[in-house]
């Protein structure tokens, strides 16, 4: 607030205190008290009072005074960051023409945002929709001006629900919402009881999918199944276990949808086996042969399926010599590095008799010495016998050697 004289006005006070010092004479002026006017802050546009010309208060005058106002009202918005400045300015002018102003200011900033209340909640058959939302029916507060807006209604999460969505907005672009909920009443439940988490030993044993697991209690109208698992890579041995995820889905022809949730722990636990061919029997200098193909292996899990390694022999004894024994290791390392042994022996045996075959016959005269016929004719490792030959012979007579 101020208070402003023109210069002939002050003047013609100076003058008027003057002459009244000097003679006593009284002189008119215009005198205004402008104290009453004070600068205030207001939240919006339309808050700003109205002209009260009651508000100068004139103290003394010349004759009547006129009396008026200018309201100067820029563009701002008034919103936070936008503060909007008023001036308000009070004229006052006495039949003299002695003139006297009064200022004001307005200040004027929103500084609060909206807030809205919704309808109450209600409920509604499955089988119909909910009714229409109004945005009138939300109680809604500005500082100064805004609109509600209402959207939906949109299926709950959980399928429970259709749900209303109100939304305050002030003309500073603040917002402010509320939800209103219709109850699904008669709509889709399911029981998830049935499904448990289990901890299996392979992939291999995952169980196919179940649609009678989950337990449909209530519904509107018929429902549809599906279901998604999900099989990571992890190996399933010991140190990468292998966490699968199954997830059931029912939805309702009204569209209320539910899930359930299974997983499966896959952890392989139990090592890998092998059995070897059965032992056996080598002759004398003979060499045992042995493959690898031969061993028995079994896996807990058919993924898990690795190799079968032959190490060996080890001798013990005289390779030529019966009771001698050839060891051979049989090792299966399955996927995991899990490993199973077992040894197959061999032990050598002589169970071929010896075989002689004996020189052609030979004719030899009667008085022929068969003796040289045997010379030479001994194979390695027999034994060519002699014998005292008679001193002759009949014609046609024979004679025999056994060896």
């Amino acid at each position: 607030m101020r208070t402003n004289f023109t210069k002939f006005s002050w003047l013609v006070l100076l003058l008027t205190l003057s002459w009244s010092g000097l003679n006593a004479q009284t002189n008119c002026d215009l005198v205004v008290d402008c104290s009453n006017i004070t600068d205030e802050e207001i939240a919006c546009r339309a808050d700003l009072p109205a002209v009260d010309f009651d508000l100068p208060i004139v103290t003394d005058s010349c004759g009547d005074v006129i009396r008026s106002a200018l309201t100067i009202i820029p563009g701002n918005s008034a919103c936070p960051e936008d503060t909007l400045f008023i001036d308000r300015t009070y004229f006052l002018q006495d039949q003299d023409g002695n003139m006297a102003e009064c200022m004001q200011i307005f200040t004027v900033i929103s500084r609060n945002g909206p807030t809205i209340v919704c309808p109450a909640d209600g409920t509604v058959n499955c089988n119909f929709t909910p009714p229409m939302a109004n945005a009138a029916d939300a109680t809604a507060t500005f500082e100064c001006t805004g609109d509600v807006t209402v959207t939906g209604p949109e299926l709950s999460t959980d399928g429970s629900a259709y749900v209303y969505t109100y939304t305050a907005t002030d003309n500073c672009g603040r917002t402010a919402s509320c939800e209103q909920l219709f109850i699904i009443t008669g709509g889709l439940v399911v029981d998830c009881s049935n499904i448990t988490d289990e901890e299996l030993s392979c992939r291999s044993d995952l169980p196919a999918v179940d649609f009678a697991l989950p337990v449909v209690t209530d519904s509107c109208g018929d429902v549809i199944r599906s279901a998604l698992t999900i099989i990571p890579g992890n190996s399933g041995c010991p140190e990468d276990t292998v966490f699968i995820t199954r997830t059931y889905f029912q939805q309702d022809t009204a569209g209320n949808m539910a899930e359930c949730m299974q997983t499966f722990t896959v952890v392989s636990d139990t090592d890998p086996t092998i059995v070897c061919p059965a032992d056996g029997t080598v002759e004398c200098g003979e060499t045992p042969v042995v493959s690898a193909a031969n061993a028995v292996t079994t896996d807990q899990c058919s993924n898990h399926s690795g190799a079968t390694s032959v190490a060996g022999p080890v001798v013990v004894g005289d390779p030529n010599v019966a009771g001698t024994t050839y060891t051979y290791t049989y090792t299966y390392t399955d996927a995991c590095g899990r490993s199973a042994s077992c040894e197959q022996v061999f032990t050598v045996v002589d169970d071929t008799p010896p075989v002689i075959t004996c020189p052609a016959d030979v004719t030899i005269e009667c008085d022929e010495d068969p003796a040289p016929f045997f010379e030479g004719s001994g194979e390695e490792g027999l034994e060519v016998l002699t014998f005292d030959t008679p001193t002759s012979w009949a014609d046609g007579e024979t004679g025999e050697v056994v060896l």
